[in-house]
């Protein structure tokens, strides 16, 4: 099993958006997927942002604030993976299709595209040409923590030297008595390769035994409080990065912790 650290992280959330480099607070209440507008993230254009369902605009958002690997020549990156975890998954679009079946045209086909979670995955890996394996995870509230323990797994292994892992949910209508949009980004690389740039943040262990957390955290502040955690973290290069995270498995809803050693507060 190789080391695995996290050498970067982006979100977009309810108090604003940024990376560990920049922070930008929102203006006001925080938008709703229709408001957000590619400007904010990126300088390069994408027209197709647009017509993108909410959990797209969010995971393709964070995913532009990231720094990625360099692409192999040809400018694809065929050993980096993609990890989406979402609890809601399409819900939007898939309701927003079903209203559209009575319709004298039929089904709306453009909605149609949208209803599996992991459109998300396809349209980043065209975006930032990632060839690698990708996997999406729908296990309720703890599914973006899911998806980062898989990526820590596929890199532990060799599978891919890299891998992008999301925790996203955007739902427009109230669930759970409020609305939800948020996007949380994270690449994880090997080490030592990774130590040698500036940046590796946190090393990972993917293992379920053998550890005895200091402090455990709810899993629905598991994300904020990692980026919270890994975005206020700088590791000059060559330097090992900060004290390890391990990320464990929940064993039942009474215990969802997945990240430990890290303080939410």
């Amino acid at each position: 099993m190789k080391d695995v650290v996290i050498t970067d992280c982006a979100c977009v959330a309810e108090d604003g958006f940024g990376n560990r480099r920049t922070w930008q607070s929102w203006d006001g209440a925080a938008p709703g997927a229709d408001d957000l507008r590619w400007s904010m993230f990126s300088e390069t254009p994408f027209d197709a942002f647009r017509r993108l369902d909410a959990l797209c605009r969010y995971a393709l958002s964070a995913v532009e604030l990231l720094t990625l690997p360099p692409p192999a020549a040809g400018g694809r990156r065929p050993d980096l993976g993609l990890c989406l975890g979402t609890q809601y998954g399409s819900l939007d679009a898939d309701i927003a299709f079903i209203r559209t079946a009575n319709n004298a045209s039929g089904p709306s086909p453009r909605l149609f595209t949208y209803t599996l979670p992991s459109t998300a995955l396809g349209e980043i890996a065209i975006r930032h040409r990632i060839t690698g394996p990708n996997l999406c995870v729908l296990c309720g509230p703890d599914s973006g923590m899911a998806a980062l323990r898989e990526g820590t797994f596929m890199v532990a292994d060799g599978t891919v030297a890299g891998c992008v892992c999301l925790g996203c949910d955007a739902v427009s209508m109230p669930v759970a008595g409020r609305s939800v949009g948020y996007a949380y980004a994270f690449v994880l690389e090997r080490a030592p390769a990774a130590c040698e740039r500036e940046g590796p943040l946190a090393r990972l262990i993917p293992g379920d035994a053998g550890c005895t957390p200091a402090r455990c955290v709810a899993a629905h502040d598991a994300l904020p409080a990692l980026f919270r955690y890994v975005a206020s973290s700088a590791r000059p290069a060559g330097e090992p990065p900060c004290e390890s995270l391990c990320l464990r498995a929940a064993a039942h809803p009474a215990a969802p912790c997945l990240l430990c050693n890290l303080d939410a507060g």
